[in-house]
């Protein structure tokens, strides 16, 4: 059995070559998932940053006064803060693919809702009140 170190001219040892440091390198599929989720990562601190600076157009564009932009920004982060930990937690009780397809699920059924928001309100307040639809700017 040999005990031979090589070391560099402060003592240190050296990385053994050969099987040793092939063994070392990272899996293209772990640089995938690193890159991935960086790039991840990336996206959702864009999507902030968006958001907060295009707050005042979007006041203009959808008449809402400040207070409601106010919560609705701090709903956002507030969300943003339960789904990133909440995100560890459903990966590791279900599979990749189930994620993903419950990921893409919900995203597609909150733009959905999205997009049916200002319908669904004003249909709401038109079978409620047409008063109350006016006093708050509906235009249907």
């Amino acid at each position: 059995m040999s005990t031979d170190v090589t070391s560099d001219a402060h003592g240190n040892p050296m990385p053994e070559t050969g099987t040793q440091q092939a063994s070392d390198r990272m899996s293209r599929e772990s640089v995938t998932v690193i890159v991935t989720l960086l790039v991840a990562t990336f996206v959702v601190i864009l999507n902030e940053t968006i958001m907060n600076v295009a707050l005042q157009r979007l006041m203009t564009d959808l008449n809402v006064d400040a207070p409601t932009v106010q919560w609705l920004s701090t709903g956002f982060m507030l969300t943003m803060a339960v789904v990133i930990p909440t995100t560890g937690f459903i990966l590791q009780r279900l599979t990749t693919r189930a994620a993903f397809l419950l990921a893409i699920g919900l995203f597609s059924g909150g733009t959905l809702l999205a997009a049916l928001a200002r319908v669904l309100e004003c249909s709401c307040w038109r079978a409620s009140s047409k008063r109350a639809a006016r006093q708050l700017c509906c235009r249907c």
